[in-house]
């Protein structure tokens, strides 16, 4: 590890959230970055899923994007507990007021940006992503962009 990338992690006293639509790139992203800096990366989908024994487009199909947002927001509020973690978010988290607050007090936050074009090349094949089956990947994503 670089020196700079030594004093980077020391620096980090708190978790760091890597946020942004589907198919910013959080994951990949905030894998790496995890890496660099020696801390532990988690995606919080995969602490969803673990927990609720379900993949994400079966917890929205049975239980509603309602309760997926709250069980999204109590692993975010468990995750953020852990100083030397990097986590990746859902893309509409922080549309949940509590889970924004949690993230701004416990975290630091990078948010992904990346053109609709680019975000539908990567997702709109995608069948793990409940909020574009049922419609145009590029008006769903475009709409979403605009709301977050």
């Amino acid at each position: 590890m670089s020196e700079e990338l030594k004093k980077l992690k020391e620096k980090l006293v708190k978790p760091v959230v890597f946020m942004g639509l589907m198919g910013a790139g959080k994951t990949e992203t905030g894998k790496a970055f995890a890496q660099a800096v020696g801390k532990k990366f988690v995606d919080s989908d995969d602490l969803i899923t673990a927990q609720a024994g379900l993949t994400i487009p079966e917890i929205f199909e049975k239980h509603g994007e309602e309760h997926f947002r709250q069980l999204e927001r109590d692993m975010i509020a468990q995750a953020l507990q852990e100083p030397d973690m990097v986590l990746s978010i859902g893309g509409g988290a922080v549309m949940n007021p509590e889970t924004a607050e949690l993230i701004a007090r416990r975290a630091y936050s990078v948010y992904l940006d990346a053109d609709v074009e680019t975000l539908v090349g990567r997702v709109a094949s995608d069948t793990n992503r409940p909020l574009l089956k049922n419609g145009n990947p590029v008006a769903i994503l475009t709409e979403l962009k605009e709301k977050r």
